[in-house]
């Protein structure tokens, strides 16, 4: 319970307090002979890596990608780790011929069903990328196979919706029927969601000034209806407790990523100002209280921790910090990644990052195994951030 999992210099998996106490080390087998954990730094026979620790929501395991190197070439798999002894469960080797990333640094992307039972995962075949899901009692189902892929467990964990291709899908558990088609897609935007009791959907369609916010039943073709104008290149998130979706967006192209986060009502209503600056990424509190977001400082080169009220109130900020890689991925998907890997505490009081301060210089010459450090911050005004571990990346357990 409220524990960070994170990964070491070296690649192996820890468990800590989020104050830095009670550090437990889960896989002793990590063998990477240079600094950080990328897969191409896996040097000789034998080396192993492990990443991407993702908690299961009640918090006793933690799934992990492993990467070992053998004759030469980079093999990946997934196990799962018992979260108080990491005790190993293997869960999916990939096929001979399969890419060991899915993206730079990524062996795969993991994501646990609400109830703890199954685990899906986004993998590399030999041709294609492949969605499939684990479940409990061992049986493994491929649900898609047409990338690009982002997903969406419902809360009932009963079924998904599922960006594949350029068209949005539903599938219903055990998964062994294909998807049903709910509607085409645009290719520009990413990650559809679901409402906390997973009764509506919501997706954006179209692009430039002519896409919109469109919010529908998911178990019903033909029901979306318009909710909102958007702009550019759009993502989403539904509140985690109300019937507010956040969105970012880009009115003007001129500046990289998003610069307008709004907070909107299925019916369009905005519920809050919006916040009008470059971002990069954001985060629902588990309450959903208020929001976390990642500014753009493009004139210092640094990325901004800020928080953003809900109810209405002014955005403060944080802690200004350079990513690392792991991290910078996190952020670049944060719309699929928020759905699996929290940087929120529990209670909302807290976030968790990796990487650097960006006050901070960097060791050169050899003189730090690693220049990522695993940071916990209050998320209220001047609060002071905390180093807690070394490592590459870091998040918070679900309870």
């Amino acid at each position: 319970m409220d524990r960070i999992a994170y990964v070491d210099s070296h690649g192996d998996v820890h468990t800590v307090n989020p104050d830095g106490s009670d550090s437990r080390k889960l896989t002793g087998a990590a063998s990477a002979h240079s600094r950080g954990m990328g897969l191409a730094q896996l040097l000789r026979q034998g080396d192993v890596a492990y990443a991407w620790p993702t908690w299961s929501p009640d918090g006793a395991a933690i799934a992990v990608s492993r990467t070992v190197l053998e004759d030469g070439t980079p093999k990946a798999s997934i196990l799962t780790l018992d979260a108080s002894n990491g005790a190993m469960t293997k869960v999916y080797d990939n096929e001979p011929g399969a890419s060991p990333v899915i993206a730079e640094a990524v062996p795969h992307y993991m994501y646990w069903s609400p109830d703890s039972r199954s685990l899906a995962f986004i993998a590399a075949t030999p041709t294609t990328l492949a969605l499939l899901v684990s479940a409990e009692d061992g049986r493994k189902a491929a649900v898609s196979q047409q990338g690009p892929i982002y997903f969406r467990w419902a809360a009932d964990s009963g079924s998904m919706l599922i960006h594949s291709g350029d068209t949005l899908e539903r599938a219903a558990a055990p998964f062994e029927a294909p998807p049903v088609e709910i509607a085409p897609m645009s290719p520009v935007f990413r990650a559809p969601d679901l409402s906390a009791d997973g009764r509506r959907a919501a997706y954006v369609t179209g692009t430039g000034q002519d896409a919109s916010l469109l919010v529908g039943d998911p178990a019903a073709t033909g029901s979306f209806a318009p909710a909102a104008p958007v702009e550019g290149g759009a993502a989403i998130l539904w509140s985690p407790t109300d019937d507010l979706i956040a969105v970012a967006d880009t009115p003007s192209s001129r500046t990289p990523g998003h610069n307008r986060l709004r907070v909107i009502a299925p019916d369009g209503s905005q519920a809050r100002p919006p916040v009008e600056e470059p971002l990069a990424a954001f985060f629902w509190s588990p309450d959903g209280a208020r929001i976390a977001y990642v500014s753009l400082d493009v004139e210092r080169r640094r990325l901004v921790w800020k928080v953003a009220p809900v109810d209405g109130g002014e955005p403060w900020e944080l802690v200004g910090f350079i990513p690392s890689p792991e991290t910078l991925t996190a952020i670049s998907f944060f719309d699929q990644y928020a759905h699996s890997h929290s940087v929120w505490s529990p209670d909302g009081a807290s976030l968790v990052f990796a990487g650097r301060l960006a006050n901070e210089s960097v060791g050169t010459n050899g003189a730090s195994p690693s220049a990522s450090s695993v940071y916990v911050i209050g998320a209220e005004p001047g609060s002071v951030p905390k180093k807690i571990a070394t490592g590459s990346v870091a998040f918070w357990s679900w309870n």
